[in-house]
């Protein structure tokens, strides 16, 4: 799984650095910048100038410190000249280079800084491309909501598709396949709708890439296809050096996998590397000779065939280039590994020195994983020289890192909080392992006492958030900025909510028994109803009523996707649309209850479908819910009354809304409430 990892994260480095390659210049690309600028020199025309330097910065991104030089050299005389829309560029350039090297804060703030002038000036086309680098962002520092909602909230749908593209690949690179799939046939039919024939063929690039990671080859053979037939048809031949990528790495994933690996997909692998070597060799473009000497490196050290280290050197000797000071652990991990392969072991261990140095200095932010591969070799290297104790210490090592890197990918980001719940986690896991050998009984207490805290908790927090609304009502005739600081207190109760969601989720994964992990997933449903009820709070104007037909459809699929459906019939017939923000968390809480006991009950033998209709009764608003389930539940309920947490808060909240209920059955279970909306 390691070695997959990192060939995906590979793979989506290189995909990214050509997606940020716009408007190609001509064939002879460094001729054509120079002209440029010394035609600008030649006739002091401070426009061809700036232009010359800038398009000389692109032809040196792989030489950081002096692409940032020509950058900065551009930026002073389009500031002079204000001409702020190449201003914003560059500093969105600035940002990129920032975020691919790694430099998260850096990147974050020439990229805040070229959206600020892009607003400033109402610059249309700097704000979407702003917006792209803003997805990235997100989605390497971990942010998986913040780029959607950038999209939906300026309903951009590229804006969405590129979101969604980026998180796809955060997915994929997890190994969270059917998440990854389904964001990547939403981009897909975006672009789609908009003729990005490019980056459609780069969507069917990742399919074909996730149907090789399962080793399904004939559907990524499939996939590879239709984006080779989507760039010659419209002629994209960035798209055909993807489409030969991709080739390569599907192969060499066969090569890996195949048990014994045959000569012909060893062949087929090394073949379109070459068509890269050439490719990146025309173009002058030693980042990606970089790439392609490693990946060939990797190939010939699976043969164990020793050219494997003239590759990998070559490839690190690139990499040092680049950036002198900075962090190459991949590449200096993998040629001590072929060094290992060969025999060297000197070698092998000055360069495993060489690495552990650069982690010890913590002087650059390096990835779990990478630390995980280091230290697994590096145990290689002991068991090689036969020094146990330190192979021993180097392979434990190297699980901690590995159990790291899986649940910092897992929860996908390095915020604060869940740091913080990461570390919890842990203590959590220890404490666990600590009590394996203990009486039964007594974990099985501790589970309850930690269910009755969760539970108690979660009543604590339902009367806060209405007591909240309650308080808010009072304070209706406020300024509009008291309006806003409230809208913006839902956002933090909204966020509050989902870290405590994540720490039930966290808490469930180490309950053993079947009734403890029933009563946290109703938990988890119960809190999801009111996060998504902040969630229309804090997106919508109104925050005096909530659209009840919304939120009871969202509190639908929820519950649904809590019990492994995918989606819900649901009929909703609302005459009434809009109720009080207090009335319809109580509404809410109840409606998602009646729904978790027709999953428990109504549904064993068929789909799962509802109706929910609401009238106006005189002064009164009933709502009606049937589930069409082959089961008459009165008995069930009747016989639970004293016993289930779920009736006992439908019954709190009915109590005050000062509401009723009924129930009958015909072809499925109905239930009616009736409430005053005033």
């Amino acid at each position: 799984m390691k070695k997959t990892v990192f060939q995906f994260s590979l793979f989506i480095v290189v995909i990214i650095q050509t997606s940020f390659s716009q408007n190609p210049l001509p064939d002879d690309r460094d001729a054509y910048a120079k002209s440029v600028l010394k035609e600008g020199l030649a006739n002091n025309d401070s426009v061809k100038i700036a232009e010359g330097y800038y398009l000389l910065a692109k032809r040196n991104d792989n030489n950081y410190p002096e692409a940032t030089r020509l950058f900065n050299l551009s930026l002073n005389i389009n500031k002079k000249l204000k001409d702020y829309y190449k201003v914003g560029r560059i500093y969105l350039r600035l940002s990129e280079f920032e975020l691919q090297q790694g430099y998260f804060e850096k990147g974050k703030a020439f990229l805040d800084t070229a959206m600020a002038i892009f607003k400033k000036y109402k610059l249309a086309e700097g704000i979407k491309s702003a917006r792209v680098t803003y997805s990235y962002y997100y989605n390497a520092v971990g942010d998986i909501e913040s780029p959607r909602m950038l999209g939906t909230k300026r309903e951009d749908s590229l804006s969405i598709a590129d979101a969604s593209s980026l998180h796809a690949n955060r997915e994929a690179s997890k190994l969270n396949f059917a998440e990854a799939y389904r964001l990547f046939y939403l981009s897909l039919k975006i672009y789609q709708r908009y003729h990005e024939h490019l980056k459609t063929g780069r969507i069917y690039l990742s399919l074909s890439y996730l149907e090789a990671e399962q080793n399904n080859f004939e559907k990524s053979k499939a996939f590879l296809n239709e984006a080779i037939s989507i760039f010659k048809k419209y002629n994209l031949p960035t798209g055909m050096a993807s489409a030969y990528g991709t080739a390569s790495e599907m192969y060499r994933i066969r090569v890996f996998t195949e048990n014994p690996s045959t000569k012909a997909s060893f062949d087929s692998a090394l073949y379109y590397s070459r068509i890269l070597e050439k490719k990146a060799i025309a173009d002058k473009d030693e980042k990606a000779l970089a790439n392609v000497y490693l990946i060939m490196g990797n190939l010939y050290n699976f043969k164990k065939d020793k050219r494997a280290i003239s590759y990998i050197e070559s490839a690190l000797k690139i990499k040092k280039k680049e950036r002198p000071d900075g962090p190459l652990i991949h590449y200096q991990t993998n040629l001590a590994s072929a060094y290992l392969i060969s025999g060297n072991k000197p070698k092998a261990k000055e360069v495993l020195a060489e690495s552990q140095k650069i982690i010890e200095s913590k002087k650059y932010p390096i990835d779990t994983g990478a630390i995980a591969n280091h230290d697994n070799i590096y145990a290689q290297y002991y068991v090689a020289v036969g020094d146990w104790k330190n192979a021993y210490d180097k392979r434990e090592s190297g699980i901690r890192y590995q159990q790291r890197f899986a649940a910092i990918d897992r929860q996908g980001n390095v915020s604060r909080w869940e740091v913080q719940m990461e570390t919890d986690k842990k203590d959590l896991e220890i404490k666990l392992q600590k009590s394996e050998n203990e009486n039964k009984q007594k974990l099985i207490s501790q589970q309850r006492y930690i269910i009755g805290l969760v539970t108690l908790f979660f009543t604590i927090l339902t009367l806060l958030s209405y007591f909240l609304y309650k308080n808010y009502k009072k304070q209706k005739l406020l300024s509009q900025r008291n309006a806003v600081l409230i809208q913006e207190q839902n956002h933090r109760v909204k966020n509050n909510l989902q870290v405590i969601s994540s720490l039930l989720n966290l808490q469930a994964k180490y309950l053993e028994d079947t009734q403890s992990k029933t009563v946290f997933n109703e938990s988890q449903t119960r809190l999801e109803s009111i996060v998504l009820l902040h969630r229309q709070l804090y997106e919508n104007d109104n925050v005096e009523s909530i659209n009840i037909e919304e939120l009871l459809q969202d509190i639908a699929n929820s519950v649904a996707l809590t019990f492994g459906f995918d989606h819900i019939e649901t009929n909703l017939l609302m005459e009434i649309k809009w109720i009080k923000t207090d009335v319809a968390i109580a509404i809410g809480l109840i409606m998602n209850e009646l729904i978790i006991n027709s999953f428990k009950y109504a549904f064993a033998d068929k789909e799962p479908r509802i109706e929910i209709l609401s009238k106006q009764n005189n002064q009164q608003i009933e709502i009606t819910y049937k589930d069409f389930g082959s089961k008459n539940l009165e008995q069930t309920i009747k016989g639970q009354t004293n016993k289930s947490f779920g009736l006992k808060l439908i019954n709190m909240l009915l109590f005050q809304i000062n509401g009723t209920s009924t129930y009958n059955y015909l072809n499925g279970s109905a239930f009616t409430i009736s409430f005053s909306n005033t």
